[in-house]
Formats: C-alpha cells, structure tokens, sequence
C-alpha cells in the first residue's frame, strides 16, 4: 500500500447506492453499474465507489455509490448524484487483487497523526486500456 496527501476540488458522482454495505453487496453494485456501462459500450478510465459514514459513528457505513463523474456524457438510468466535497484527502493506493476497502480503512484510522474529518469515503478505480489492470485508491478525508 503507498499512501500520500493530496489537496481535491470537489465533484458529483452519479451512480448506483446500497444501503445493505457488505464487501458482497459493494461488488454487487459495481457489477450493476458495469454492466449498465458495458450495455452502452462504454469503459470509462475511472469509476468510483463513495462511502457514507452513519451520523456518529466514524467506522460504520450508512450507504455506498458505485458510480462515475457526473458531468459525463454517458447517461445512467435511475442513478443519483453524490457530492464529493473538497478538501484534504490521505490516499492509499493498490492494485485490485491486493485491495480491501475495510482493511484499508481501518489502517489509516489507526495511524494517529491524521485529524479526520466527517465527510464521504471514496474509491477511484481507474482502468488501463492498454493493460487491462486496474488499480484502486481509497481516499480517506483529513483536516
């Protein structure tokens, strides 16, 4: 895992959401959305998942996204939008084989010298063409 911080403009996910949040259901989801992408024709270099964090619990998750930026061309039928704040981000990165969201998250919790802050959890999965490898980043939100 190579973790590093990086500042992010805010943006708008349109995508899929589950409120039942288990690694079974996260694939689920993702294999929704692509096969509502694949239906289309259309592989995006990223797709993202978004985590809601429950009102006053920081490590249980309320609701997932699995979706792709808002502002793009491709239309997603009964999809919703999400708003992905701007700020400070902790970013781990991964390849897919090697990826788990809770694990990953669960690490940089416990690393004590980041102030969190409450806001979405995302993932961006970004696709290479040219390799057909896909690797993962979870970006955790800090102050």
């Amino acid at each position: 895992m190579y973790v590093r911080i990086e500042e992010q403009v805010g943006f708008r996910i349109r995508g899929f959401r589950t409120n039942v949040v288990t690694q079974a259901s996260i694939m689920e989801l993702r294999k929704k959305l692509n096969q509502a992408l694949k239906i289309q024709h259309r592989v995006p270099r990223v797709t993202y998942g978004v985590f809601f964090p429950e009102e006053h619990e920081e490590l249980s998750v309320a609701a997932y996204y699995a979706g792709i930026v808002g502002a793009s061309t491709i239309p997603l039928e009964n999809a919703e939008d999400v708003v992905i704040s701007s700020g400070r981000y902790v970013i781990a990165t991964s390849t897919n084989e090697k990826y788990d969201a809770f694990a990953f998250f669960h690490r940089i919790r416990q690393a004590d010298y980041f102030r969190f802050r409450k806001a979405p959890i995302l993932e961006q999965y970004a696709y290479n063409k040219e390799t057909g490898e896909e690797s993962v980043e979870l970006w955790v939100p800090i102050i």
